[in-house]
């Protein structure tokens, strides 16, 4: 629990943002515009993972720096199109999906439909085996890809 409440206090000090926009503990390469984000999808025939976050949720800036600074979790992210949805400055999409609680993940197939919602408190390894086990279904995707 104390590690915890020093990463909030780290994390309430130095920010969660990097100066272009993204996460700087995140790995993972998102797209920061949702319908571009799905038409990427669309177009590359891959998954996608919609990751609802704000600057100033707690427990969003813990998954940052813990599940998605990951370096093999950024791997198996590779196979998705990403989508950072920030509750703020995108309404629209937190309200086409129902958004009353964040973190909220949900990872849709490549023609924007729903698949799974992710929720709790999940290990980098939980959250690789819910990635490969969805991206499994994408026969096109090697774990290369």
């Amino acid at each position: 629990m104390q590690k915890i409440i020093a990463l909030f206090i780290l994390l309430s000090i130095t920010g969660c943002s990097s100066p272009s926009g993204e996460p700087a503990s995140s790995k993972i390469k998102w797209v920061y515009d949702y319908r571009q984000g799905i038409e990427q999808a669309k177009e590359s025939g891959k998954p996608v993972m919609l990751f609802f976050s704000a600057s100033w949720c707690p427990p969003c800036k813990i998954l940052l720096t813990t599940v998605f600074s990951d370096e093999d979790v950024a791997r198996v992210s590779e196979r998705f199109i990403n989508i950072y949805v920030d509750v703020d400055e995108d309404t629209r999409t937190r309200t086409k999906y129902k958004i009353r609680e964040i973190p909220a993940i949900f990872f849709l197939n490549s023609n924007g439909e729903m698949i799974e919602k992710f929720s709790g408190a999940r290990t980098a390894s939980q959250f690789i085996k819910t990635m490969n086990a969805i991206a499994a279904g994408y026969p096109g995707l090697s774990a290369d890809s």
